[in-house]
């Protein structure tokens, strides 16, 4: 086997094991109050919360989900009172996603559960040089990807 393929087969059992053991995709198990929260639904809901002037288009450009999905996800968050369609105001034909105040306190329990992995994350790492060339290379490989 080459040595690219070693590495990329390497990287590969390594990503898994971290998100594994880090049970990111059940942030559940984090927080209980992110329970039945989808990854796609937590991006809906930080795209409405960093973007308030957005449009459904922007968005729905932004998740890279067709139109159908769009919407399911909204009606989705909007029965558990977590956001809600309002007229766009500078486009009268549009709608822009708000949200709720118990959409607030869902995207705060996020961020707070967002910081304790990664904190756990960076624990991992001696202080110092390693922790900002991780960071240092992450972003380049996110940058890239």
């Amino acid at each position: 086997m080459a040595k690219v393929d070693r590495d990329v087969e390497e990287l590969n059992e390594a990503v898994h094991a971290l998100l594994l053991r880090m049970h990111v995709a059940r942030l559940d198990l984090w927080s209980e109050k992110l329970a039945g929260i989808g990854y796609l639904d937590l991006h809906a809901l930080s795209f409405a919360e960093e973007k308030p002037d957005h449009t459904l288009a922007e968005m729905r450009e932004f998740l890279q989900v067709p139109q159908s999905t769009l919407t399911s996800i909204i009606d989705r968050l909007e029965k558990r009172d977590l956001l809600r369609r309002a007229i766009h105001p500078t486009d009268k034909r549009s709608y822009r996603i708000e949200l709720t105040d118990k959409g607030v306190e869902l995207q705060q329990e996020h961020h707070r559960v967002e910081r304790m992995i990664m904190r756990r994350i960076l624990d991992a790492l001696p202080n110092g040089d390693d922790r900002g060339a991780f960071i240092k290379l992450f972003r380049k490989i996110a940058s890239k990807v």
